[in-house]
Parts: C-alpha cells; sequence; structure tokens
C-alpha cells in the first residue's frame, strides 16, 4: 500500500545495515494473523503484557505457515519468523524487560525512551524523517523545528515498535503467521483464553517465568525452522504448546461459565488440537501439497482454501 513512511522506512533499514537486511521483504512480503485486546489498569496491564511475551514465543509454533518463498520451500516453517530477525532487532520480537518477574509499565516506558523515533507526521498528513536519537532526548531537546514530542508523535513512536507484542491504545499480538481462513478465528480464541482469565494468566507465568530473553531469542530462531520440534530453555516447543492450548481451553471455558462468551467459541480450537495432537502444522500441510503438485501449487491451494 503506497504511502508516505514507505520510503522512510526503507531507508531507516538500510541505515541499519545487516540488522536491517530483511526489513523490506517485511513490508512487502509477509502475512500475520493479528489480534489486539485492551486493559483495565497500569497493573492489568503489565500482568496481562508480560504473560502474552512470555508465551507468544512458544505459542507461535502452533501457528507456522509461512515455509515457501519465491513459490518453492526455503527450508523453514516461518519464512516470516526469519525476516523479523534481521530486522531492526533492538525493536522487533522480544522486548527484554517485559519478561521480567517485577515488571512494571514504568520499564516498558523506560525502554521505550531509550530507542529513536523514526518518522513523524507533518501539517499536510504525510511523514518526514526523524533524527536517530532516543525519543528520550527529544523530550529534552526537542526536534530540530525547535518543538517538543506531543502526545500523539509518542504515539506515533509506539507504533514504530515491532515486537511479537506490541502495546499501543491496545496489546497487538503479532506473533502468528498468517492462518487459512477456516483457522482464523483459533486465534483470537486461543489469545482470548490465556488473556482475559486471571487464573489462567497466573497459570501460563508460573509455566514460563525464569525463561531470559535470549532464551525466547534462540528459541525463536529455532520454531522458525522446526516449528512444535524446536526447544525452549531445554524443554520442547510442543509440550509448552500444548499446555498453553489446554490452559486457553480452560480460560474460555471460565468466559463461557461466566457468560461472556458463547459455547461455540471452545470449537474455535479444533484446528490448534489438530496441530498439537498430530504434530502436523499449517506449513507442514502447504509443504505436503506443494510437493504433491508443485506446478498446480498456487491454483489448488487458492481453491481449497478460498472464502467462501
Amino acid at each position: 500500500m503506497p504511502h508516505s513512511r514507505t520510503a522512510i522506512m526503507r531507508g531507516h533499514f538500510e541505515s541499519l545495515g545487516r540488522d536491517g537486511m530483511w526489513g523490506p521483504r517485511i513490508m512487502s512480503m509477509i502475512l500475520s494473523t493479528q489480534v489486539s485486546y485492551d486493559y483495565t489498569s497500569p497493573t492489568d496491564l503489565a500482568e496481562k503484557l508480560r504473560v502474552q511475551a512470555a508465551a507468544s514465543t512458544p505459542a507461535a509454533a502452533l501457528f507456522v505457515n509461512a515455509p515457501l518463498e519465491g513459490g518453492k520451500p526455503c527450508g523453514a516453517l516461518s519464512r516470516r519468523m526469519q525476516f523479523w530477525s534481521l530486522a531492526d532487532p533492538a525493536r522487533t520480537r522480544v522486548v527484554p524487560v517485559t519478561l521480567r518477574e517485577d515488571f512494571t509499565i514504568d520499564r516498558f516506558i523506560d525502554w521505550a525512551l531509550t530507542l529513536p523515533m523514526i518518522h513523524r507526521g507533518t501539517p499536510d498528513g504525510s511523514r518526514k524523517r526523524v533524527p536517530p536519537v532516543p525519543f528520550g532526548t527529544l523530550l529534552v531537546d526537542g526536534f530540530e523545528d525547535g518543538t517538543k514530542p506531543t502526545l500523539q508523535d509518542w504515539r506515533d513512536h509506539l507504533s514504530q515498535i515491532f515486537p511479537d507484542v506490541r502495546l499501543r491504545d491496545t496489546l497487538e499480538l503479532r506473533a502468528v503467521d498468517g492462518l487459512p481462513y477456516p483457522a482464523l478465528a483459533a486465534v483470537p480464541a486461543f489469545w482470548t483464553g490465556l488473556t482475559y482469565h486471571a487464573p489462567t494468566r497466573a497459570a501460563v507465568w508460573d509455566l514460563l517465568r525464569g525463561i531470559t530473553p535470549e532464551q525466547h531469542l534462540e528459541a525463536l530462531d529455532d520454531i522458525a525452522r522446526r516449528g512444535l520440534d524446536a526447544t525452549l530453555a531445554g524443554r520442547p516447543v510442543r509440550d509448552l504448546a500444548t499446555e498453553l492450548l489446554r490452559l486457553s481451553e480452560t480460560g474460555l471455558r471460565a468466559r463461557v461459565a461466566a457468560g461472556h462468551e458463547r459455547p461455540e467459541t471452545l470449537t474455535y480450537l479444533d484446528p490448534l488440537r489438530e496441530v498439537a495432537r498430530t504434530g502436523e502444522t499449517f506449513a507442514d500441510r502447504v509443504l505436503a501439497q506443494w510437493h504433491a503438485d508443485p506446478s498446480g501449487f498456487p491454483a489448488a491451494y487458492v481453491a481449497a482454501y478460498r472464502v467462501r
């Protein structure tokens, strides 16, 4: 989609050298399934963000579905996840402070202030590049034109951070590959069960606490290649993902019992139950279909998953 920020973002990624080499591909070649969640207070926000950040790594293995590049197998189950590994690592994938036992939103704000803003709005509605200095420095020194950042500039700055869980007006879950249409509802169902039921959030944190940001990054690289066969901090990702799925169902059942969800919501998890039961991911199915008939693959895939 043409936009005034496109050229600015390309220039930003190019300025990072190797660390930004796949940024332009992210802007034009990837598809993810994103969902957003609200919060009621700073404490509620911190708890939800911490749990979502911890769960997003093993959960990604349930959803891998990007095994092709240029119409051919690329040697990974999620090329999209691999692209993110070399696209401004300072502001993508895992935000280290969100995994701390003593995490608060103030810690997130302090972290975000250390990152440079990339672009800001102009009176005519377009965007212009901002000098690469930390946002905290802009609060003190102002922009080149002498103005100080506004609340809208802060909102824009948060939108220029691209982790697997992004904080803006809502919590955006961004760790999931694009899924075939019949499985789309599994994404909000899964994250709703983990997010909106306090006992489930506590159980998720107990399951995943103590895993370091470095271990998350190693696991994300492994999951991109091997999906459910990967490991996280020495533990099988398949076991962790299966337990997260069980906890999500627990959270959803509680919401159904409380009248917050319709009973059929539980069936939305069925595609993930099949993945966990068989170990065959969405990406594995794509590869099987491609190998069965490479020349006819695109048409066959579209026919199989067309929105009807």
